[in-house]
């Protein structure tokens, strides 16, 4: 996918990348972990938004949709919180932006 563009891939249509920051905070014993996610954001074609979840590069569910357990005391009971959000902005051929042309997957200048 290019970033100097919107891309439609069947239908839909990406709006918005982001990398989101989650803690996690163990209930039982009190452990706070805390980890990067990178999302896309995609609307289809009835304008139904989805979020598209990834860590370390592998599909993932989304964090607050899983069951998370502590990698201390091994308990389910844990709390999961959005604590930050980046956004990346869209670019777009027609601004004025820099950028550099990418022939054969490499920059060149």
């Amino acid at each position: 996918m290019t970033s100097a563009r919107i891309r439609r891939t069947l239908g839909c249509m990406v709006t918005e990348f982001a990398i989101e920051r989650y803690t996690f905070t163990c209930t039982n014993c009190g452990h706070t972990w805390s980890a990067d996610y990178d999302v896309q954001y995609l609307e289809d074609r009835d304008g139904d938004e989805w979020a598209f979840y990834r860590l370390n590069g592998q599909p993932v569910i989304a964090p607050t949709e899983e069951t998370h357990l502590c990698p201390v005391c091994g308990r389910g009971r844990v709390f999961v919180d959005l604590v930050a959000q980046r956004r990346i902005p869209l670019a777009s051929l027609d601004s004025d932006e820099p950028r550099v042309k990418v022939t054969a997957g490499v920059p060149t200048t």
